[in-house]
């Protein structure tokens, strides 16, 4: 695994040739446009442990995964239904160390073959990123974090959505099984919050 957002269009009308003379211009408005009201997101918490980064490998393969579970928790499985509008993921943790967070979607079951989208691996916190529209789909997805140089560090991942319900999936985890074959990981880009953004903004 490791090793868990268009174009404006002109439209051009042709009445006829040439306008009469004598027709009157009609002055541009000078009005601002309404204020747009965007639906208030769905959010989910979910919050883990990383009791050391040597660690970092095994908390996302199953079963090692499972075995360690009491004492590492690195990500889950989130389910989204419908496909979402848009799609943030937040972290922020408690002590030191460099994370980051890992999403991987598309994935078909029993395979390795998946799209990813990641933050950088440094010390910035919190932080977050934002799925491009063109990247979205339902199912359930690998939400996640990896660490480096991190000892005894709490974190909460934040999810938000525009247009889906995400729901936490609480029979199975995230990790990888090695009968699932050879890694084909497609990285995209991803792009600066803007939901999260503003519930940080607005609860300061």
């Amino acid at each position: 695994m490791r090793a868990l957002a268009v174009l404006p269009l002109v439209a051009l009308a042709f009445a006829g040739c040439l306008a009469p003379e004598e027709a009157p211009v009609e002055a541009a408005s000078t009005s601002a446009a309404p204020a747009v009201d965007l639906p208030a997101p769905e959010t989910l918490e979910w919050s883990g442990h990383v009791l050391s980064s040597e660690l970092d490998g095994p908390s996302h393969f199953r079963p090692t995964e499972d075995a360690i579970w009491s004492i590492q928790q690195e990500g889950v499985l989130v389910n989204f239904a419908p496909v979402p509008q848009a799609l943030e993921v937040a972290l922020e943790w408690t002590g030191g160390g460099e994370l980051m967070i890992m999403l991987h979607s598309h994935k078909e079951h029993g395979t390795n073959v998946y799209v990813e989208h990641i933050t950088e691996m440094d010390d910035v916190n919190p932080k977050c990123l934002r799925v491009p529209t063109e990247d979205l789909t339902e199912g359930e997805w690998q939400v996640m974090i990896h660490s480096n140089k991190a000892r005894d560090v709490d974190f909460t991942l934040k999810v938000a959505t525009v247009g889906s319900t995400p729901t936490l999936v609480t029979d199975d985890r995230h990790g990888h099984w090695p009968q699932d074959g050879t890694f084909e990981v497609d990285k995209h880009e991803i792009e600066p919050c803007q939901l999260l953004a503003l519930d940080a903004a607005e609860s300061s």
